[in-house]
């Protein structure tokens, strides 16, 4: 039996457009036949590549977020528990942060999910959309700048108390370490991380939009 995705009567993987138009024709005839199954493999593994590269990088956020909360909320508890009202200002800042990203991460990964290619160009569009929407305009854009600096915040608010228990140079030490260790996270975990899931972002958008117009 000859392989169903080197049938001549195919378009190319390029032409979008094409391939959605002749899955939804073909599985209107018969969604069973081999020529409607490879059309719809075909792109399917076209839409998933970016989908799967994004869904990973949000795993992976959640992953290592989940591990900070959960080492901050152990520091906090027994290694140094602080008392004044800034200090727990700062520790709700830094822990509420932390958890409010893990949230937003899996709601990112809850939004990639729903998007399937299959149900109607309608809905692929629009599920597509509003992942797009949410991952790139306003996690992207904004929510990672406003919950490092929240977490920033949190951090020198807890200063004041470690004054009173070690020495000038110690707490100026901790004052001045934190922009360069947050820094150099930032460029070598986040930064890298965030432009794969942008690159991933950019190819899933380019074919919303030839489904959507029929561009290609």
């Amino acid at each position: 039996m000859s392989d169903p995705s080197q049938s001549q009567d195919l378009p190319q993987d390029g032409d979008l457009q094409a391939l959605w138009k002749s899955g939804r024709a073909t599985a209107a005839v018969s969604a069973s036949t081999e020529d409607a199954a490879a059309v719809r493999a075909r792109i399917a593994q076209l839409v998933r590549q970016p989908q799967r590269v994004s869904i990973n990088e949000q795993v992976a956020a959640v992953i290592i977020l989940s591990i900070l909360l959960v080492i901050l909320v152990l520091f906090f508890r027994y290694v140094s528990p602080l008392e004044s009202y800034w200090s727990g200002m700062g520790v709700g800042f830094m822990l509420g942060s932390t958890a409010g990203r893990v949230l937003i991460e899996c709601a990112g990964i809850y939004y990639a999910r729903r998007i399937s290619l299959f149900d109607s160009t309608a809905d692929f569009v629009r599920t597509s959309w509003r992942f797009l929407e949410f991952r790139r305009n306003q996690v992207h854009r904004f929510i990672v700048a406003f919950t490092l600096a929240l977490y920033t915040l949190g951090y020198y608010l807890l200063l004041p108390e470690y004054a009173l228990y070690f020495s000038t140079p110690v707490v100026w030490l901790l004052g001045v370490s934190y922009p360069v260790i947050m820094g150099g996270i930032i460029f070598l975990a986040i930064r890298p991380g965030m432009q794969r899931e942008r690159v991933a972002l950019n190819e899933l958008e380019a074919l919303v939009w030839e489904v959507s117009t029929g561009a290609g």
